[in-house]
């Protein structure tokens, strides 16, 4: 027996039957009633930021009594199959989508009304992803890093930097309250894109200059929109306005240096960078995290507070310990040891033969398995 079933359109699988019919933001259907899922048809309701679609389960038992879930993982499954067949990121996925529906709400109504912004219930739609088994920042990015999201939202995007500005905090021991404070901080920074026309904020291709000149608004916009606030923390204010500012003077809106530069602004600036190069978007592939921290190793230490920088990278690769990965020669191996002068270029067991990338300098991870 078929019963009706809603799933995220992360869970969507190709073969699956539509339960009802699916339309976009404007009114236009989709997907109609009946269909059968293709892979072409989760791409499409992926670009219109369909979050969920009703499908048709069917129930072996014949009636409604849920079965227990059995998933045999291969004991030479990769890491990321691993976690992510694990009950935890279950859990954690399930959490983390309602979580996004929340905020998009949210933020939508904060663009709609400056006066109205409860951080408390802002910190309540982060913090509850948060109250899962996995309670270490470590075990938190580690999830994060396995959900592999196709959705490039501006509220799924801000969502994913305040987590990692609320783990960020932690790695550099801050405050409970100010932890807090830099996790809606992460949440609101890129409040001004709301404000921007969506077929630019989506355009899926290279912007032109002046698109590009457009978008580069959004630190101010924001801003602007909730500085009278007298409710919001300024600190969260200065992230806002900042977090595309760089410590040598190339950042926007305003060219500011380092001293210049709010502590929260830096940090976020941080998190917001690592987010949107290692996401995948409707129109490329997310940059491998080796790739984006070598980037951080070439350049960063002149953009970024190295304070705030050096901790954030000493960590992040720890999440990145026993996954499998691909090297630039197509060899496949098993990151099983980090260097710390060379934070991109750890210890690689290929086949019981250990390779050291810090001294290999013709090899490089490609590619997360």
């Amino acid at each position: 027996m078929a019963s009706k079933i809603r799933v995220s359109i992360y869970n969507v699988k190709p073969g699956m039957t539509v339960a009802s019919d699916v339309y976009s933001s404007n009114g236009q259907m989709l997907v109609p009633n009946g269909s059968t899922i293709t892979d072409e048809l989760i791409t499409l309701m992926k670009n219109h930021q369909i979050t969920f679609a009703t499908v048709l389960s069917e129930d072996p038992t014949g009636g409604g009594q849920k079965q227990e879930e059995k998933t045999q993982i291969s004991e030479d499954a990769s890491y990321r199959e691993r976690v992510r067949n694990s009950a935890e990121f279950k859990e954690f996925q399930g959490a983390f989508e309602d979580s996004m529906v929340k905020v998009n709400a949210s933020l939508q109504h904060i663009v709609s009304n400056s006066d109205d912004i409860d951080t408390n219930d802002l910190l309540n739609k982060t913090t509850s992803i948060f109250s899962g088994s996995t309670n270490t920042s470590l075990g938190i990015l580690d999830l994060v890093n396995n959900l592999r999201y196709y959705d490039d939202s501006t509220y799924a995007h801000s969502l994913n930097v305040s987590i990692i500005c609320r783990v960020l905090g932690k790695w550099l021991h801050l405050s409970d309250a100010d932890v807090d404070t830099l996790t809606v901080a992460g949440l609101l920074h890129d409040l001004g894109k709301f404000m921007i026309p969506e077929e630019i904020v989506k355009k899926p291709g290279k912007l032109t200059n002046e698109e590009f000149n457009t978008i580069k608004k959004h630190p101010y916009l924001g801003y602007q929109h909730v500085k009278n606030n007298p409710n919001l923390d300024e600190r969260i204010k200065a992230a806002m306005l900042q977090h595309h500012e760089k410590c040598d003077g190339s950042g926007y809106p305003s060219h500011l240096t380092g001293p210049n530069i709010a502590p929260f602004a830096k940090m976020v600036a941080i998190a917001d960078v690592y987010e949107a190069m290692t996401a995948t978007r409707v129109y490329r592939e997310g940059m491998c995290p080796f790739h984006v921290i070598r980037m951080f190793e070439d350049e960063g230490y002149q953009k970024y507070e190295v304070a705030y920088l050096m901790p954030f990278l000493e960590n992040i690769v720890q999440t990145y310990i026993n996954n499998r990965v691909k090297l630039s020669n197509g060899q496949i191996g098993e990151i099983v040891m980090l260097n710390r002068t060379a934070l991109s270029r750890p210890m690689i067991n290929v086949n019981g033969s250990f390779i050291d990338l810090s001294m290999v300098r013709d090899l490089s991870i490609e590619e997360i398995l």
